[in-house]
């Protein structure tokens, strides 16, 4: 069995943008660390392949990204093409990319952006747990604690590392080998930059389109 992610789309907190100031607490009077901005939709095309019992392997381009390889492995419950009204699965599911770009180059993870002023390299890590409840034969929700890592290196300012972690909710409609998914994603985590520290979280939406083999 494959699932293949014909066109999707991702958001998520942008490295070169200037960073946001946040205003100080009333109360405290506190300056919260400037938040990241939040960037644009930007494309995401993938596929996964079933090679053994419960495991799939795969991949997931987004132009001037890392290709991220990715794995996923069920722990509980039948499978996607396997379950009927009622059905609940657990799966494991961990990506990891890198990337290493010219003086002319754009990086960016899955979620986020980075341009590159010379050589560039740039790493993302991530690891989640997907909950699955099948609502009805078309209906699908999700939920999905998640915990990512990224580094990117040679881009001056903006480079240096950080980490995001949070809970992902999805739902998926489907017809015949059909489906069409919808996410919104909750994240907190920081990214930190020779300036300091930058707030890396927000509520970040993502869609994909596509269909089973």
């Amino acid at each position: 069995m494959a699932r293949v992610e014909l066109l999707g789309t991702q958001s998520g907190p942008d490295l070169i943008a200037d960073a946001q100031t946040q205003p100080a607490d009333a109360e405290t009077g506190q300056v919260p660390d400037p938040a990241l901005q939040s960037s644009m939709l930007n494309f995401v095309f993938g596929a996964m392949v079933r090679v053994a019992h419960n495991l799939d392997v795969g991949v997931r381009f987004q132009p001037s990204a890392p290709l991220l390889g990715r794995v996923k492995y069920q722990f509980y419950g039948v499978s996607e093409s396997d379950a009927k009204k009622g059905s609940f699965s657990v799966s494991g599911l961990g990506s990891a990319g890198l990337l290493i770009g010219s003086a002319s180059s754009t990086a960016a993870t899955t979620s986020t952006h980075a341009a590159a002023s010379g050589n560039a390299m740039l790493y993302t890590f991530q690891g989640a747990v997907i909950g699955g409840y099948r609502l009805g034969e078309r209906h699908l929700v999700s939920l999905a604690p998640f915990l990512a890592l990224a580094g990117l290196s040679g881009t001056g300012a903006t480079e240096g590392s950080g980490f995001r972690y949070g809970l992902s909710l999805g739902y998926q409609y489907q017809i015949e080998s059909l489906f069409f998914r919808a996410d919104a994603t909750y994240a907190l985590g920081s990214f930190n930059v020779p300036a300091g520290t930058r707030n890396a979280g927000g509520i970040f939406p993502g869609a994909v389109f596509g269909f089973r083999l």
